[in-house]
């Protein structure tokens, strides 16, 4: 996809789930348990999608910094009315 840095109308589940996917390998590899969980109904958002690229990364990346005995990372889409 090409940004041109306006915000777009995209399936807000894909946008995740390609993070995910960018993410998985080395998670595992660091002994992560990675689930991505799509409740999203194919929510449509108007986002500016490097933003919230850049969203995912910090939450994951506290997610691995500050991770309890059990190594998960649990990624929820969800839509709310």
């Amino acid at each position: 996809r090409l940004y041109d840095g306006r915000a777009t109308d995209v399936e807000l589940f894909h946008v995740v789930e390609d993070f995910v996917v960018s993410q998985r390998e080395q998670l595992e590899k660091d002994g992560f348990k990675v689930e991505l969980i799509n409740q999203s109904r194919s929510a449509i958002a108007h986002i500016y999608e490097p933003q919230i690229q850049d969203i995912l990364a910090r939450l994951v990346n506290n997610a691995v910094k500050f991770h309890g005995a059990e190594k998960s990372v649990e990624i929820h889409v969800y839509r709310v009315e």
